[in-house]
């Protein structure tokens, strides 16, 4: 019943589930215990926890997802909107984020025995040699990068704070589901084709 320990207490687990990559716990705990989190008197700690709530109301299923766009190699322009397939996963990751490396591979393989299904991968680097070098190797995606970071306009339109994060966009630019790794977009998809 002391509130100085449940604020200690929701600070540690909040900051624990997400540098685990656990996002789904860490949105149950900001949303179930939101009014002890919106009283943290850290200015830091409560800014980026409002900054979540935005996100889970912004990027709910049934949302309409943001639009990004983007110039390919051949120096043609892009927008999200352009893409047809029945389904677009926005793959958020970077080279310096080694369980990105992990699962990058793997969703390049995914995507290309998924044609129906369009992927974006947009990288957080800043070291053009190590991203141009990876991206080159997941040659069934489209590809976005424009060396800001956490500052690029997808990164903080779709709030990300996370990576690998992915985002599952149906055929009308609306958004269907979102996932922390490609296991949980395999067992979507394995479960949806069932």
């Amino acid at each position: 019943k002391n509130e100085d320990s449940q604020k200690f207490a929701l600070q540690f687990l909040q900051l624990g589930f997400k540098e685990m990559g656990q996002e789904k716990v860490l949105q149950y705990l900001d949303e179930k215990y939101a009014k002890i989190a919106s009283q943290c008197k850290d200015d830091k700690n409560k800014q980026a926890f409002d900054l979540r709530m935005a996100g889970y109301k912004a990027l709910q299923k049934g949302s309409n997802a943001p639009n990004i766009k983007w110039v390919a190699a051949n120096g043609k322009e892009f927008s999200l909107k352009d893409l047809k397939t029945d389904k677009v996963l926005v793959v958020f990751w970077a080279t310096w984020c080694p369980h990105c490396l992990e699962t990058m591979p793997k969703i390049n393989k995914w995507a290309k025995e998924n044609q129906n299904v369009s992927v974006l991968a947009i990288s957080l680097d800043v070291d053009f040699k190590e991203y141009q070098k990876k991206a080159i190797e997941f040659d069934q995606m489209y590809h976005y990068c424009d060396y800001k970071q956490w500052d690029s306009k997808p990164v903080v339109d779709y709030y990300v704070y996370g990576t690998p994060t992915m985002i599952l966009i149906d055929k009308n630019k609306i958004i269907e589901s979102k996932f922390t790794s490609e296991k949980e977009l395999f067992e979507y998809f394995n479960n949806s084709a069932n």
